[in-house]
């Protein structure tokens, strides 16, 4: 039998350094441009509006913002050793003003003292006061002023208190009364006629002293009539409270 044919030879390997060439893309047809109409103008191309875009550069732009104002924060809180001195920006005090001795302005000289009133500018001056006194003050003060010699004074400001308080009248009509007249004071003669009148008013009033000697007055000047029994009337009011000179009288004048 005739000998077989040797086998062929196998084919060489691939060289593992030498990559198989990948096949090139087949170019895609371009698009002709429309025809353009006749007046229409070239328009300039717009960015895409639509949702389909990517927005990788969006996030990378508020990563780099946020990524700058962690960086601020942290130098102005001084993480990186730089934050600035609040001391250094503060303005340097003045320096304080010198201490300019003045001196003291010389004393002036005191007013001349005014006159010291009296009599009649004295006690109008003092009733004319804002407010004007109380009859209780003005009674005291016309007994100062009496003391101190001032009569005319004295017996303007204890008239005016006797028109609008019994105190001040019943203290009036004992100074015009013949019994309690004092010679040596500011009414040195008795008057049995203002002594009636100012007493009036207290024994009205259901003073005791002052019905007592007004009644004893009035029946002393008078032997009757509407005097005489007013007087007669002050007489009883002042026994019936217990004055021993008012029952001595009635029992004088046969009662």
């Amino acid at each position: 039998a005739p000998p077989r044919p040797a086998p062929p030879p196998p084919p060489p390997p691939p060289s593992a350094l030498e990559p198989e060439p990948e096949p090139e893309p087949e170019p895609e047809p371009q698009r002709q441009p429309e025809a353009r109409r006749q007046g229409e103008r070239d328009e300039p191309p717009w960015p895409p509006t639509g949702g389909g875009g990517s927005k990788l550069p969006l996030l990378i732009i508020g990563m780099l913002l946020l990524l700058a104002l962690a960086a601020a924060a942290a130098w102005y809180l001084g993480l990186f050793g730089g934050a600035p001195d609040a001391t250094a920006e503060a303005p340097a005090e003045p320096p304080p003003a010198p201490v300019v001795s003045v001196p003291e302005p010389a004393p002036q000289a005191a007013a001349p003292a005014q006159p010291e009133l009296k009599g009649r500018a004295r006690a109008q001056a003092y009733l004319r006061g804002d407010p004007m006194p109380a009859p209780g003050d003005m009674l005291t003060t016309a007994v100062e002023w009496e003391k101190g010699g001032d009569c005319e004074a004295s017996i303007i400001v204890l008239n005016t208190a006797a028109g609008m308080d019994a105190a001040a009248s019943l203290a009036l009509a004992q100074r015009y009364d013949p019994a309690t007249v004092d010679s040596s004071g500011c009414v040195s003669t008795a008057d049995a006629e203002t002594a009636i009148y100012w007493y009036e008013r207290p024994a009205d009033q259901g003073d005791l002293t002052a019905q007592s000697r007004l009644g004893l007055l009035l029946t002393e000047r008078n032997t009757s009539g509407p005097l005489f029994d007013r007087g007669m009337q002050y007489l009883r009011d002042a026994a019936k409270a217990g004055d021993a000179d008012a029952k001595a009288r009635l029992q004088k004048l046969g009662e």
